[in-house]
């Protein structure tokens, strides 16, 4: 029955990605919240039924809620991250209101082991409307020096925009620094499949962005992630 519930509530976010087509940006205004979550993984399947539930339902009653994706780590699935992009600050302070999300942090609560919310500041955030069945997304934390950060920050817009328009198996890049710590950049990147990605990181912009910015990034880590909810707003 728990696998039934999860994936019927899967649905009913999945039928709100569909949307025609394009090539969206987020507006610079818009409000980033980070929640990296410890899940206790024996309770792991109850908690993504929550989170299912309650995605589902900030979807359909918040319109200023533009997007909110969760993934675990492959190499850690207790680990969670959970993005979420607002229009503005008071949309996510009213998103925090709510009864649907009143009722999920109280389910959640006990299955939790450690909670962190990092607040972003937009860098550039560019998607497409439609999200394809099995999406493969990955996440990155850079640290960049501080002496080139503006320079860092104009490469790497120029190549997520070509990358987001050019490709067609590139679907988002999210990239967002820490509200606190302007030099520790974090992205989202969600790619069709791994096929899309490994022609990604061949393609001629790409190359481009890693020969310009490399002596910028003083520290990396990289991550495959396991999708578990993903929701954008439709356009």
């Amino acid at each position: 029955m728990k696998r039934v519930a999860i994936g019927s509530a899967i649905a009913v976010v999945l039928a709100l990605l569909i949307a025609r087509p394009a090539v969206a940006q987020h507006p610079a205004a818009a409000y980033l919240q980070l929640a990296v979550l410890d899940v206790d993984t024996t309770r792991l399947d109850a908690f993504k039924a929550a989170a299912a539930e309650h995605i589902a339902a900030a979807g359909q009653a918040e319109p200023d809620l533009l997007a909110m994706y969760a993934v675990s780590e492959k190499d850690s699935p207790g680990r969670v991250r959970v993005l979420e992009i607002y229009a503005n600050e008071a949309a996510y302070r009213a998103h925090l209101a709510s009864s649907h999300y009143q009722t999920f942090a109280s389910k959640v609560r006990p299955m939790l082991t450690d909670r962190r919310l990092l607040a972003l500041q937009p860098v550039f955030i560019s998607t497409k409307s439609a999200l394809p069945p099995s999406p493969q997304v990955r996440v990155a934390e850079l640290e960049i020096a501080p002496e080139h950060l503006a320079a860092y920050t104009a490469a790497v817009s120029e190549e997520i925009a070509d990358s987001v328009r050019l490709e067609p198996g590139v679907i988002a890049i999210h990239a967002a620094a820490l509200a606190n710590q302007p030099g520790t950049l974090i992205f989202l990147e969600i790619y069709a499949d791994e096929t899309a990605y490994q022609s990604h990181i061949a393609s001629p912009h790409f190359k481009k962005y890693v020969a310009t910015t490399a002596p910028f990034i003083t520290g990396r880590r990289l991550m495959v992630t396991e999708p578990l909810l993903l929701y954008k707003k439709p356009h």
